[in-house]
């Protein structure tokens, strides 16, 4: 699981800093959606085989499951985006849905972190990473529906998210690594 969330930050944290670097011409979010979705699959095989993650493994799969279809439709269909009508319906869906997962991912942190409250032994190292994760995904949703409209500038959001998620997950790594460590 530790090596999982390690290849997920790096893969999120060069997705957002290649996102800078790239080309506006380069669409990469269908590829993006693709490999996150299937790195976050086996982080949610991973953590189903884990006791101590398999409460996490619902949200997992969900949100792998809804990277790997808006990154099959945007690789299937590279110009979603450029009929206004399936551009709005499209882009409507990704917010909506990223919204949806990051409060999803908040709330279902929190509802764990209550029944925890009363065992003599609470693990909450996987409680921070949920709620900072599913933090990011929601303000990623809300700054591309409140932020600026033009493909530049959401491309500076989606490179914000890249470098913000991949950070928390990668720090989620190293830390786990250090308690496993000292276990």
């Amino acid at each position: 699981m530790r090596q999982l969330l390690l290849l997920r930050g790096a893969f999120n944290l060069l997705f957002g800093v290649g996102l800078l670097l790239a080309p506006n011409d380069m669409p990469l979010g269908g590829y993006y959606g693709v490999g996150d979705g299937l790195l976050g699959l086996g982080l949610a095989i991973a953590l189903f085989r884990s006791v101590r993650g398999q409460w996490l493994f619902f949200v997992t799969l969900l949100d792998a499951v809804v990277r790997l279809v808006f990154g099959g439709t945007i690789l299937l269909n590279p110009n979603i985006t450029s009929n206004l009508f399936t551009g709005a319906f499209f882009t409507t869906a990704v917010v909506t849905v990223f919204i949806a997962l990051g409060i999803t991912g908040v709330i279902y942190a929190l509802m764990r972190a209550l029944r925890q409250r009363g065992e003599a032994e609470v693990d909450k190292s996987l409680l921070w990473p949920v709620v900072a994760s599913s933090v990011c995904t929601a303000l990623f949703g809300m700054g591309l529906l409140l932020g600026p409209v033009g493909s530049g500038e959401r491309r500076l959001v989606a490179c914000a998210y890249g470098v913000a998620f991949g950070l928390i997950l990668l720090l989620a790594g190293l830390r786990s690594r250090k308690a496993g460590a000292t276990a």
